[in-house]
């Protein structure tokens, strides 16, 4: 089982929206992609200018949200985060983990939610068609939340190399916010 960080991109082209993952394998179209949503989510509706225009205006965001969470995949199953799901959610994930009660994964068809059963995770996705539900034992479930947290926290590293590459003046201050935003605990240096 795994767990992967992942956002809501809205491709301008076919009018859909998708999940895209963060990772250390982000690209700088991947980095542009990313804070273009940022934008959006933020209120630039149809934003579609490029990194060193999109960085002035979100270091300028107190708060932020967007669409996301972890995405959860273990062949042959999928849960994408639902439609009420956050990416500044995704640690709600270490709550159900220390037992504080089944944790709302966010979302409406499907809804979603993980409880812990014993030395299991149930995580459970729910439409008007299905109920599915995926059982882990909570080490492997610790272990996909610690591997999540590190894929973030690469993202993150990629889009600062990204920034720092356009806009060095404005680069820590940019993940400062995501950081931020996003609850992601960098490593100290």
């Amino acid at each position: 089982m795994r767990l992967r960080p992942c956002y809501t991109f809205k491709d301008p082209e076919r009018k859909n929206f998708e999940f895209r993952f963060l990772d250390g394998d982000l690209d700088e179209d991947g980095v542009r992609d990313f804070l273009a949503s940022l934008c959006v989510y933020g209120g630039d509706r149809g934003w579609t200018g490029t990194i060193s225009e999109a960085i002035p205006l979100l270091i300028e965001r107190d708060s932020q949200v967007m669409g996301g969470g972890l995405a959860v995949i273990d062949d042959p199953i999928e849960f994408y985060p639902a439609c009420c799901s956050g990416l500044e959610d995704w640690r709600d994930w270490f709550d159900a983990l220390k037992g504080e009660g089944p944790q709302w994964l966010g979302g409406h068809e499907p809804d979603q939610w993980l409880e812990i059963v014993g030395e299991h995770a149930q995580i459970h996705s729910e439409s008007a068609e299905s109920h599915e539900v995926l059982k882990v034992d909570l080490l492997t479930l610790k272990l996909a939340l610690e591997q999540a947290e590190r894929e973030l926290v690469e993202a993150v590293g990629r889009i600062h190399e990204v920034a720092q590459a356009v806009l060095p003046q404005h680069a820590d201050k940019l993940i400062s916010r995501i950081t931020g935003w996003f609850d992601v605990k960098m490593p100290v240096a």
